[in-house]
């Protein structure tokens, strides 16, 4: 009888899901923690275990009266040094005092009558203005958008500008910008700028991008030392209930997204997308599985300039489930000169805060995250790493991401 031929050895299976750990329960700092060093060892921002800023730090927040803004300087405020200081920056003080107000009544630790944290006005328009508050302080958190059409970052041209002396100058600056042609243009034009200067500055900080995008470089390195394997492809998939409780600057930033095609990579190569297209199903852990869809989100650029990964996409979705679809018809009947408007963007946020709240108190606010990396060993057997941070409070989650971006950046751990 003829001999039976040996059976090929199976390929290894691809090794989907390992999740790092990141759950609801997490905060960002935590997660943060978890990623320190191989984030240290890649030389970009990171964050470290208990990480805040130093006693006697004095902070200005621009837009700290908003919901970004606002959540920002009381994580900073809850996680302060003896003597640290923060001031919220921006052109109405009843706005101010009435987020002061809420602060007090959410019970995180912020009272009505702290006064570690002050007002002072300014016009981001009028460099005089916006000069004036920059002046002694020593770190700056800009959180005043949408980022979204804007031509050049006027809070840190100011900053590294003759209007401010060498001896008053802030040392480090952290935004949230969003929006990738935004934070390309700013890279180019001040990056050489501030550090000639001294200026540490940090762009697209923040839950996403900021916290996502540290755990994309995680997936890369566990790909890199513990599988000898190459990072062929990276999926953001992020999903929000209702508005994340993240306020009217965060619904005008996604109303002007929708004005734009998705930019994805594809062997390297940049490729637009139709937005709020090829609708798919994403687990995230303690949430469960929701529909997102293609949105224009900034990782799908950094991931591959920064990391050079070959074919990366984004993809957003919300809930209830009628909100993606109202996201859909925007896209798609309303004219896209009319969605990049940023004076409609933000009267539209403006009109549908009340209901978008509203539903935001039956269905929560929570937020999640789950990054997916795919590659490739030497011997061509596939590879897949998966991480997910999920959170029950967008608002809080963002607050804390940001203020754990600023501490590295005012202690040089960047």
């Amino acid at each position: 009888k003829p001999k039976p031929k040996p059976k090929p050895k199976p390929r290894p299976k691809p090794k989907l899901p390992l999740w790092l750990g990141f759950n609801q329960r997490n905060t960002a700092m935590e997660v943060a923690s978890r990623c320190l060093q191989a984030l240290l060892l890649l030389g970009l921002a990171a964050f470290a275990p208990g990480l805040k800023l130093p006693g006697g730090t004095r902070v200005l927040v621009v837009g700290g009266s908003g919901r970004v803004g606002g959540s920002t300087a009381r994580a900073i405020l809850r996680a302060a040094g003896a003597g640290v200081k923060v001031t919220v920056a921006g052109r109405s003080e009843v706005s101010y005092a009435n987020a002061r107000a809420r602060w007090a009544a959410d019970g995180l630790g912020v009272a009505a009558d702290d006064e570690r944290v002050s007002f002072t006005a300014c016009d981001l328009n009028d460099a005089s203005s916006m000069a004036a508050a920059l002046r002694s302080h020593d770190v700056v958190v800009h959180t005043a958008g949408p980022f979204q059409g804007l031509s050049d970052a006027k809070v840190l041209k100011v900053l590294l500008s003759d209007l401010i002396s060498d001896e008053e100058r802030p040392s480090a600056y952290v935004d949230v910008c969003d929006d990738a042609e935004l934070a390309g243009k700013v890279l180019e034009t001040y990056g050489a700028e501030a550090e000639a200067k001294g200026v540490t500055a940090v762009l697209s900080t923040g839950t996403w991008p900021g916290a996502s995008s540290l755990m994309a470089m995680e997936l890369q390195r566990r790909l890199r030392e513990e599988h000898a394997a190459s990072t062929d492809a990276l999926d953001f998939n992020f999903f929000t209930s209702g508005s994340g409780g993240a306020g009217a600057t965060v619904l005008a930033a996604t109303f002007l997204i929708l004005g734009e095609d998705a930019l994805t990579f594809k062997g390297g190569k940049p490729n637009r997308k139709p937005t709020c297209t090829d609708t798919r199903k994403i687990e995230f852990p303690g949430i469960g599985a929701r529909d997102v869809q293609r949105l224009n989100l900034l990782e799908a650029w950094s991931s591959n300039r920064v990391l050079g990964v070959p074919n990366t996409q984004t993809f957003f979705g919300t809930a209830p489930f009628f909100w993606n679809a109202l996201l859909a018809a925007m896209a798609r009947f309303v004219p896209k000169d009319l969605l990049r408007d940023r004076g409609f963007g933000k009267a539209l946020a403006a009109v549908s805060v009340a209901p978008v709240y509203a539903v935001d108190t039956i269905f929560g606010t929570a937020n999640g995250i789950r990054v997916d990396a795919s590659g490739t060993t030497a011997d061509g057997d596939a590879v897949s790493l998966s991480a997910a941070l999920c959170h029950d409070d967008l608002e809080a989650c963002v607050g804390e991401a940001v203020h754990a971006f600023a501490s590295a950046a005012a202690t040089s751990a960047v």
